[in-house]
């Protein structure tokens, strides 16, 4: 194995699902598990990765694929959480007066804290388009 080196990390988009399994089981856990986030992007970024929470006998972890960057329709929304589908109804149609097509996949980055009142909620939703 090679020296080991200092490095700062640059942040990069990564697409995954948590697995956990006893030690013992992972090398057929991940295996299994690398189809499920492969299937929902159509063109990774680079090689999939393995990001581990927990190590031990029972181990968690994070499966995925480096994710391209790209165009995104992004919106700041505030309201509760339980009505957010309407913003995306709006992404959407913003991404196709743009002449955009949406991607499969989108999240949410949110920005209250618990215990917030719902109608000061403020949510960041991001719908990426297709490549």
């Amino acid at each position: 194995m090679p020296g080991f080196s200092r490095a700062m990390l640059k942040a990069q988009p990564f697409a995954f699902v948590t697995l956990s399994c006893p030690l013992a089981q992972i090398g057929q856990t991940m295996q299994q598990g690398f189809g499920r986030p492969g299937a929902a992007f159509s063109a990774p970024a680079g090689p999939p990765l393995t990001h581990y929470r927990s190590p031990g006998g029972k181990v968690v972890f994070d499966l995925g694929f480096p994710v391209r960057e790209g165009e995104a329709v992004i919106g700041l929304r505030l309201g509760p959480y339980d009505s957010i589908s309407g913003a995306y109804d709006v992404l959407l149609a913003e991404m196709r007066a743009l002449g955009l097509r949406p991607a499969r996949d989108m999240w949410e980055v949110y920005f209250s804290a618990p215990g917030t009142a719902p109608e000061q909620m403020r949510t960041e939703v991001i719908w990426p388009a297709a490549a």
